[in-house]
């Protein structure tokens, strides 16, 4: 298991669509699906390249932890919604994805 990750100075960049975008396209090339844990933030890149939404996993950040959510924090309150309803309070989203193998 690899993560994708990107300081928050560094996002919005493209780094990320570059590297997602090789992924899917030798994904392709070998008739393979794509799985994947989606943060928040990576959410809507992945949807951009076809990643479709298969668990949702709400982590209770601030039962177990104390944390309060900072304003302006993405935890998740958009993502996955079909499939695992409004985000409870305190809670972080993320979510497994996948991309289905494309015909050769």
């Amino acid at each position: 298991m690899k993560a994708l990750v990107c300081a928050p100075s560094r996002q919005r960049l493209g780094a990320g669509s570059a590297l997602v975008r090789w992924g899917v396209e030798l994904a392709d090339k070998l008739g393979l699906e794509s799985w994947l844990e989606a943060s928040p933030y990576g959410y809507p890149l992945y949807k951009l390249y076809g990643f479709q939404d298969v668990k949702v996993m709400d982590f209770k950040i601030t039962e177990r932890w104390g944390a309060t959510k900072p304003e302006g924090r993405n935890w998740g309150e958009n993502n996955a919604l079909e499939l695992g309803g409004p985000l409870p309070s305190g809670s972080l989203r993320s979510v497994i994805m996948r991309r289905p193998a494309k015909a050769n």
